[in-house]
């Protein structure tokens, strides 16, 4: 296969590993350096490189099927090198990539572009460090981290000319007819945070303690090892680990005793740590978590490795010696509790390898109010996290590229900075979907690239991939997108079809909806003619008509729209559905959600001057401030996706910036005082770190300035005509493809705003 990325390189994997269960290889070359080497490389499924013990890359980019972008990094090398290459082949289901067969291609250029070294050049060996039949990591990501492993073995993989001490392999070539695409995104920052050692103290083994059980230790559907099988029980040693007494902080640790350090922020990356063995051989867990689950104040910090539906744990059987410890899958934690179960231990370095996408440091800002200062520095560290090669929806759980998360991820990348290079390369990826027998005909998959292996999908997210689509090019000239995009549209269209009604209305039997993370998801909401669903089906058809120059598609928005009033509006508020009664009249079925009201808002069913007592009513009766027990309780409460931020949104819509800035405060000053971070429910129950939360930044710069859109394609920025919050002095510098947009409000209350030169102003 001829390639602008390789000349003599072939996509190899070790012969007779081919369908092996979580298998991890060492691809290991030795070289002369010399100036303005680099490396060409991709694979599947995942890989880390060191040059000379150093973590130069994670990757590749996620793409679609049979797409395969490709790396190039410069390699600073020395007089001798060692260049590793560690490959994964996970061979499972999972939300996080598609399940393709495994290979490496590599190729190392001169300055010059002359091919020095190639796949073939490299020698291969089973990394039998790390244990393969272990637990997986989570229902939605692949296998947990478990190793056995000597000092001169890790040391040999960063010393030219060392012999390694594993199992060599050959190398077959692998028969394909992929595509290399080249990478979109920057490459990610990788960057060293030491966390501070906060607690030191005893534990103990609680043989009693009830053993963590989820459906992922059981989901033998996503190719998994069963209990039996495992050649480590991590979860049932965690699940009895309890922290006890609290003593001098230390790093040097014997066993029965515990080291718990904490990052300034929660965080993604490489869980990093330098240990020193001081005796014959030790036992190490590590476990990690987002928050301090102990709230009561008393004894030691809360570490709960699966308050996640997660596995955060890491074990290491280590022998005497020194070790350069770095965890091959990036995860999200702001504590790491270190518990030595055998042996002595001395940990002079713990923390994390950070994986995050390199722009996030280009809006630049300060504020004279520390709350609203907190709040977009931690959207700004939300985003960072979720937006490494596409955007995902949490950087922990499942790190999957979800759509309806986007239509918020993808305006917060390109405030934040200033372009939207993650965006374009998650829908790049959705737009070469290729159907594989995963979904039902005509329907795009709920999260992509992935193979989640139980059919299952959600009717309203292509939805929000056209909406996203026509937002993202409402920002953006890019001539490329709408004829890659549209096969998948228009079939995802004619899927729908089949589902109208007389009305022109989707009506479904078998309901594979979701609306949102409440009572607005109920069965007795989502039956029959689900009005939600139908508003953003209207708002779906009118972006698509206009972008594909189809009126009649619009004319047929239009009509949808007007029967859902007719159907859903009471008087007081939209009602969620309409069902049949034994004639097979369509009636209203009694059932009103919060979130319903803020759809109607939010995709042009509903304004204030049509619907001024909705308006009212939703303003001051309903929101993050009401008791539902206490006021309208016949109308069910929202939660914070994606109710609340299309509550947000709708009002920043309206001009309701007094009341957007105050609920971003409410919803978000109690997560950022805790994690820095923005989460995906109003509790801790699930993901702190929830990509769609950042959209906090633009409410934020639009509440203080009136800045509702950066538009590259023609340079025009776009002005919001109601009048903004003074929430006191602040400076921003927000990064646009021209330069910075500078804007502020001065000691005085004046409010300016300049441009980079080229660009204009528009009121919208």
């Amino acid at each position: 296969m001829s390639s602008p990325f390789f000349q003599n390189a072939k996509m190899l994997f070790p012969e007779g590993y081919e369908r092996t269960l979580n298998a991890s290889f060492l691809f290991v070359l030795d070289f002369h350096g010399q100036e303005g080497l680099c490396l060409h490389l991709t694979g599947v499924s995942d890989y880390q490189v060191f040059l000379n013990g150093k973590l130069l890359h994670y990757g590749p980019a996620r793409s679609a099927f049979q797409k395969h972008q490709v790396d190039v990094l410069p390699l600073e090398c020395e007089e001798n090198n060692r260049l590793v290459i560690e490959l994964s082949s996970y061979q499972c289901l999972s939300f996080t990539r598609i399940k393709e067969d495994g290979f490496l291609c590599a190729e190392i250029f001169s300055s010059t572009g002359k091919s020095l070294y190639a796949t073939s050049d490299f020698a291969c060996y089973l990394n039998s460090t790390r244990l393969r039949k272990v637990i997986r990591f989570s229902y939605q990501r692949e296998f947990s981290e478990s190793y056995v492993m000597d000092e001169k073995t890790q040391k040999s993989l960063f010393a030219p000319g060392e012999e390694i001490a594993l199992p060599r392999l050959k190398l077959s070539p692998v028969v394909s007819y992929d595509e290399y695409w080249e990478r979109i995104c920057r490459y990610p920052k990788l960057e060293d945070q030491k966390a501070d050692l906060v607690e030191s103290g005893s534990f103990r083994i609680d043989e009693s303690a009830k053993i963590y059980d989820d459906r992922y230790i059981h989901s033998y559907f996503l190719d998994i090892f069963a209990p039996e099988e495992w050649e480590i029980d991590s979860n049932k040693v965690a699940s009895q680990l309890v922290a006890e007494t609290v003593a001098a902080k230390t790093g040097h640790l014997k066993k029965g005793q515990y080291s718990t350090f904490e990052l300034p922020v929660s965080k993604t990356g490489f869980l990093h740590f330098r240990l020193s063995v001081k005796s014959e051989k030790a036992l190490a867990y590590v476990l990690f978590d987002e928050i301090d689950t102990n709230q009561t104040g008393k004894g030691p910090i809360g570490v709960l490795f699966y308050r996640n539906t997660t596995h955060n744990v890491l074990t290491y059987r280590l022998g005497r010696g020194e070790y350069d410890l770095v965890s091959f899958e990036p995860y999200t934690a702001k504590f790491m509790r270190l518990f030595v179960l055998e042996g002595e231990v001395e940990a002079p370095f713990a923390g994390i390898t950070l994986f995050e996408n390199p722009d996030g440091g280009r809006l630049l800002s300060s504020f004279s109010d520390p709350d609203l200062k907190k709040i977009v520095d931690a959207g700004v560290n939300t985003f960072v996290q979720n937006a490494t090669d596409i955007l995902m929806d949490c950087p922990s759980r499942e790190r999957a590229g979800w759509l309806c998360d986007t239509f918020f991820s993808g305006p917060a990348e390109n405030l934040i900075t200033g372009n939207n290079l993650v965006e374009r390369s998650f829908l790049r990826n959705y737009a070469h979907y290729v159907d594989r027998g995963d979904q039902p005909k005509g329907m795009l998959p709920m999260c992509y690239p992935c193979d989640y292996g139980d059919k299952g999908f959600i009717v309203n997210w292509p939805m929000f991939y056209i909406l996203e689509i026509a937002n993202y090019l409402d920002r953006h000239d890019d001539p490329t997108l709408l004829p890659e995009a549209k096969q998948g549209i228009f079939e995802f269209l004619d899927y729908c079809k089949k589902f109208e009604n007389e009305d022109g209305m989707l009506e479904f039997q078998d309901i594979h909806l979701f609306v949102e993370w409440s009572h607005a998801n109920d069965y007795e909401s989502l039956r029959g003619v689900n009005h939600p669903t139908n508003m953003v089906y209207a708002e779906a058809l009118e972006k698509a008509g206009k972008l594909y120059g189809l009126p009649e598609l619009v004319k047929k928005a239009s009509a949808i729209r007007k029967r859902i009033v007719e159907l859903s509006w009471d008087g007081t508020f939209f009602e969620d559905n309409s069902v049949r009664d034994e004639s097979g009249r369509l009636i209203p079925s009694g059932r009103v959600c919060e979130t319903t009201q803020y759809y109607a808002f939010a995709f042009g069913l509903a304004n204030k001057e049509e619907f001024p007592s909705l308006y009212q009513n939703v303003k001051a009766k309903l929101g993050p401030k009401r008791d539902s027990a206490k006021t309208l309780p016949e109308v069910f409460p929202s939660n914070m996706f994606i109710g609340d931020y299309l509550r947000l949104y709708s009002f920043a819509k309206m001009g309701d910036y007094p009341l957007v800035k105050e609920e971003v405060l409410d919803y978000a000053k109690n997560m950022v005082e805790k994690t820095g971070t923005i989460w995906e429910f109003d509790s801790t129950y699930a993901s702190l770190t929830h990509c769609f939360a950042s959209y906090v930044v633009n409410l934020i710069v639009e509440c203080l300035t009136g800045i509702r859109l950066i538009r590259e394609r023609d340079k025009t920025v776009a002005l919001s005509p109601f009048p903004t919050v003074d929430c006191g002095a602040f400076e921003m510098k927000i990064p646009t493809e021209g330069g910075y947009l500078t804007c502020g409000r001065d000691k005085n209350g004046k409010l300016w705003i300049s441009l980079p030169d080229g660009y204009s102003f528009i009121r919208q």
